[in-house]
């Protein structure tokens, strides 16, 4: 059998079928030449078994120049890189370790690798976090659209998130990550993107205002660090890059409070909006309440004849067990003159007390009362053009 040597290797020319010629100094070697004239290594053996089997190593590299590395399976291999492997194959072989099985394997490793980063990437997850994020409640965030939008996606009004494909915004974070491996985000990529939003506005939804904005910075950066908590908690990343990087901390609590000229100017105000919302409105400003809490007042309340209304307190501690956080209920009283604007609609039935549209169930109907003239029933049209008997204009 001849020996092979680089120059044998480039003499040896192609025929009308395939042939192999054997290597002498590596057991098992075999170099490949086709008939359309291409050279490669490939290796003859046993498995374990006892069958044959062929094992192609990689093409022949005619540089001749050496590598520092390892040789490696499937790559560019000169004579020397070819029987090196060849070795390393033999010595695994005798260890009886069936190498055909764990080539196999190997490159099933490789493809799930590969595909596994194709699908962990910011545009997918971004996609699979809002399909799949809810609150300890099991509904939606409140403003969840809207930081859905920082992050590039927008859906349509009223679709659900899992079950329609959202509209990619064209400059957004889903527009310009969207093929980038979430793995490979860092604390340089959340600094420059707050950064940017503070300076020149929201990547793909741009600034209204002029100037440095604080809480552009700030709201980026909580959008970002909900959804990489939540890829944290998928083990789509073993750590959220958010952590540590600086963005803009909370605003200073404001103590502006109505002076008494702002209060007349609203009190007047409210008779201009008409029912159903007068009285409610009247009533915020009398008790301080929250307006879901103002909506829901029912009339056949016991503590309504007391002149004290339930209401839910914030959320506050629990003084057995700091572990839980709980609703507390307590009653709040009403100042002189809340009873009067209480009643100073006629009831209406199955419907709050303060008005028969503004139910705790319906609080978005409230957006009637910033709209002059629209119907105070159906909400789609002038009062003029409304047909219904219950339509009437405020």
């Amino acid at each position: 059998m001849p020996v092979l040597t680089v120059a044998s290797v480039q003499r040896y020319r192609a025929q009308s079928s395939r042939f192999e010629v054997s290597d002498t100094r590596a057991p098992g070697l075999r170099l490949i030449i086709q008939p359309s004239g291409a050279k490669s290594w490939a290796m003859r053996f046993r498995r374990p078994g006892g069958r044959t089997a062929k094992l192609t190593l990689g093409p022949v590299d005619f540089s001749d120049k050496e590598a520092s590395d390892e040789p490696v399976l499937g790559g560019p291999l000169t004579l020397r890189q070819a029987r090196q492997l060849a070795a390393k194959i033999d010595r695994e072989r005798a260890r009886g370790i069936d190498v055909v099985e764990e080539t196999k394997a190997t490159k099933l490793r490789k493809r799930a690798e590969v595909k596994e980063r194709a699908e962990n990437t910011f545009g997918v997850a971004v996609r699979e976090f809002f399909a799949d994020h809810k609150t300890k409640w099991h509904t939606r965030p409140r403003r969840w659209r809207g930081e859905a939008a920082m992050l590039g996606l927008r859906w349509p009004r009223d679709a659900d998130p899992a079950a329609s494909a959202p509209q990619v915004i064209k400059g957004g974070l889903a527009d310009i990550w969207g093929d980038k491996p979430l793995a490979s985000l860092d604390g340089h990529d959340i600094h420059s993107v707050v950064d940017e939003a503070r300076k020149l506005g929201i990547p793909g939804l741009g600034k209204r205002n002029n100037g440095v904005s604080e809480p552009r910075g700030r709201k980026i950066h909580a959008a970002l660090n909900i959804f990489l908590r939540w890829a944290v908690r998928q083990r789509r990343v073993t750590a959220n890059p958010c952590s540590g990087v600086w963005h803009p901390g909370a605003p200073p609590a404001r103590d502006r409070v109505l002076s008494d000229p702002e209060i007349r100017a609203f009190w007047l105000a409210t008779d201009e909006v008409g029912q159903p919302f007068a009285p409610a409105l009247k009533l915020l400003l009398l008790s301080g309440c929250r307006l879901g809490e103002v909506a829901g007042m029912r009339r056949d309340w016991p503590l309504m004849a007391f002149g004290r209304f339930p209401v839910r307190a914030p959320r506050t501690t629990d003084s057995t067990s700091s572990r839980c956080r709980r609703w507390r209920k307590r009653s709040s009283p009403t100042r002189p003159g809340s009873r009067a604007v209480t009643c100073s609609r006629p009831p209406a039935p199955a419907r709050s007390a303060a008005g028969a549209n503004a139910s705790a169930s319906s609080t978005s109907k409230w957006a009637r009362a910033y709209r002059p003239g629209a119907c105070t029933t159906c909400d789609e049209h002038a009062p003029a053009a409304c047909s219904g008997s219950a339509c009437a204009p405020r």
